[in-house]
């Protein structure tokens, strides 16, 4: 680090202040909670896409093929 010279070691330092402070204070465990729930909400919403996507390309139907009927 000698060669980047000191504002090297002042950008680590508030690097690990700044991840010091949000490890301490459980903001990580909120961090994460709120990372989750997003995740479970779109995940649980491009469910209902591909759901209602595939039930009407189901009903829908290919016109293009021949029925036996």
């Amino acid at each position: 680090m000698s060669r980047l010279g000191n504002g090297s070691m002042i950008l680590a330092g508030i690097v690990l202040l700044v991840f010091g402070i949000i490890v301490a204070s459980n903001a990580i465990v909120w961090l994460v909670t709120l990372i989750l729930n997003i995740v479970g909400w779109g995940m649980g919403i491009l469910g209902i896409i591909f759901l209602v996507y595939g039930l009407v390309k189901f009903f829908k139907g290919s016109g293009s093929r021949q029925s036996d009927y």
